[in-house]
C-alpha cells in the first residue's frame, strides 16, 4: 500500500503543476521522485534531460532532502510509455485537465490511460487546484455509496491516514429529500445508518451530503486542505451513476488533489 517511489511524467508546462505535490508526497513517505519523459525523436533526448534537470532543481528547492531521478525514453506513445514504467509500488502523480467534453468519465488522456491500463492508484491535481499548495491536506476523504467498488479505496485511504496522521472521513452524497418523494425518509435513514456503521468499523468520521450534483457537493465540502481518495467506478447516493463520471467531475472542480483507484 505504501509507495516505493513517486513517478511524475513531465512533458510541458501543464504537467509542472504537479511538481510540488510530487515532492511533498515523496517527502512524506521518504521515497524518491522519478521524473519521466517520453520523446519521439532520439535527438530530443538531451534537451528533455536538461528540462528534467531544471524541474528536479525546483522540487529540491522546496523539499531539500528529496531524491530526484530522471528517465527519458524514446517512445511516440507517451501515455503507454508511462504505464509501462509503473510497477505495483509506484505512485503516479499527474496534472490533468479532466476535460468533460470528450466523453463521460474522461480524466485527461494520459491520466485516463495510466489508470485504466495499470490498475494502480493515480494521484491527480486538477485545473482548479493551486499548484503552490502541494500536499496541504488536513484530512483524507473517501466518497462511499454502499457499493463494494467504492469501498476499494478504503485500504489505501486508511494507510495514508495512519502514515500522514490525518483524520479519515467518509462522505456520502444523496439527493435532497424534495427529489426523493415518498422514499425520502426511509432512504435517508438507511443511508445515514450505513455510513455511520461503516465509519465506526474503520474508525472514521462521517458526513452525508444532500445535493443533486455529487461532484460539486464533494468539491465544496472538501475544500483545498484535503485529499480525496476514491474508486473510479461505482454508484453514488440513491441514483445509479457512473462514478467514473463523478471522479472526472470532482477532479476538475476540486481545490484539492484526488486519487483515483480503478476497480479490478
Amino acid at each position: 500500500m505504501l509507495p516505493s517511489r513517486v513517478l511524475l511524467p513531465l512533458g510541458g508546462d501543464r504537467d509542472e503543476r504537479a511538481l510540488r505535490l510530487a515532492g511533498d508526497v515523496a517527502a512524506a513517505f521518504g521515497v524518491a521522485v522519478e521524473l519521466f519523459g517520453a520523446v519521439t525523436d532520439p535527438h530530443e533526448v538531451a534537451g528533455h534531460e536538461r528540462y528534467l534537470t531544471e524541474a528536479a532543481a525546483r522540487i529540491q528547492q522546496h523539499q531539500h532532502g528529496v531524491r530526484v531521478h530522471q528517465t527519458v525514453v524514446v517512445d511516440p506513445h507517451g501515455p503507454e510509455a508511462v504505464a509501462r514504467h509503473i510497477d505495483d509500488t509506484t505512485l503516479a502523480v499527474m496534472a490533468t485537465s479532466a476535460r468533460p467534453y470528450l466523453h463521460e468519465g474522461y480524466l485527461g488522456s494520459a491520466a485516463e490511460h495510466v489508470i485504466r491500463s495499470t490498475h494502480r492508484p493515480v494521484l491527480m491535481t486538477g485545473p482548479s487546484v493551486d499548484p503552490a499548495l502541494g500536499l496541504a491536506a488536513r484530512r483524507i476523504i473517501v466518497p462511499v455509496d454502499g457499493s463494494t467498488r467504492a469501498l476499494e479505496a478504503l485500504p489505501i485511504a486508511q494507510t495514508w491516514s495512519e502514515r500522514l496522521e490525518l483524520p479519515l472521513w467518509l462522505f456520502n452524497v444523496v439527493e435532497p429529500k424534495s427529489c426523493l418523494g415518498s422514499m425520502s425518509t426511509d432512504a435517508s435513514t438507511r443511508i445515514v445508518s450505513q455510513v455511520r456503521g461503516l465509519a465506526a468499523q474503520v474508525g472514521a468520521h462521517w458526513e452525508v451530503l444532500h445535493a443533486k450534483d455529487p461532484a460539486k457537493a464533494l468539491a465544496s465540502a472538501a475544500g483545498a486542505e484535503a485529499l480525496v481518495i476514491m474508486s473510479s467506478h461505482g454508484r453514488t447516493g440513491i441514483r445509479r451513476l457512473a462514478l467514473g463520471s463523478v471522479a472526472s467531475d470532482l477532479t476538475r472542480q476540486a481545490l484539492c488533489p484526488v486519487m483515483a483507484i480503478t476497480s479490478t
